[in-house]
């Protein structure tokens, strides 16, 4: 009778025990899992904020101050800048889009300087291939104003040093982060900000190919019937001991 109990209570051991080490795995899957894609993102964001301090340095300031208004376009200045920004895009590894943005008289809004894609043709402005240029793709032009209500970087941060958004966007052009740099003249006065747009999606997909929940959940499981068969395979010599012993 002793020894029934014995293995009874042998038995609710090793459940317990494997349903402990099942939890413990959970919970060190799920910190790699968040601690990954911590690693992954904080890298991205890095190395967007690296290219644009570094790009930031390309830019002539007095190209920047000669621009005031969509007549400046025809001007040598703006086509320098033009061709400054699409060197950088060019040049920069996932980067949609390259601007400068300047402060106006309202701290929530700033006005466009100058876009890569404000000098575009046809051909390279019509991105979904239906040849017309839609409002979407269309490149900012000087003096359009940008509202910043909903972005803390460039309310501050991107006049100061480079710095990243804090979150990715998704729209109709992706899912995009951002980054800025201030673009500083002779004597390091800030005249503008340089941002650039990196595409993200490499970056989700990866992240979700090497950290995914299933997989996650597959290590988990697998590790729970791993321990329970060690248990109830420990519990089995107990019994056959006993038994023999018997």
């Amino acid at each position: 009778m002793r020894t029934s109990v014995s293995f009874k209570n042998s038995g609710r051991r090793a459940i317990a025990l494997s349903v402990v080490v099942g939890l413990m795995v959970m919970g060190l899957g799920w910190y790699f899992w968040v601690r990954g894609q911590m690693i992954l993102r904080e890298e991205l964001r890095t190395r967007l904020q690296n290219t644009a301090g570094i790009s930031a340095l390309l830019i002539n300031s007095e190209d920047v101050e000669a621009i005031r208004s969509p007549e400046h376009m025809d001007t040598p200045a703006f086509h320098r800048l033009v061709d400054t920004l699409k060197e950088i895009r060019s040049q920069s590894d996932h980067v949609r889009f390259a601007y400068i943005m300047r402060k106006t008289y309202d701290p929530m809004i700033l006005e466009f300087v100058a876009d890569a894609d404000a000098l575009g043709t046809l051909e390279e402005l019509d991105t979904n291939g239906n040849g017309m240029v839609d409002a979407d793709e269309e490149g900012s032009h000087p003096g359009e104003l940008y509202d910043i209500t909903e972005m803390p970087a460039l309310q501050g941060p991107a006049f100061i040093e480079p710095t990243v958004d804090q979150e990715f966007t998704k729209d109709q052009w992706g899912i995009l982060i951002s980054g800025y740099a201030p673009i500083r003249d002779d004597v390091g006065r800030v005249v503008a900000t340089l941002g650039l747009d990196m595409r993200a999606e490499q970056f989700v997909s990866l992240s979700s190919r090497i950290f995914s929940p299933v997989v996650l959940l597959l290590v988990v499981l697998l590790s729970i019937v791993v321990v329970a068969l060690i248990q109830w395979d420990s519990v089995q010599r107990r019994m056959a001991s006993a038994a023999f012993m018997s």
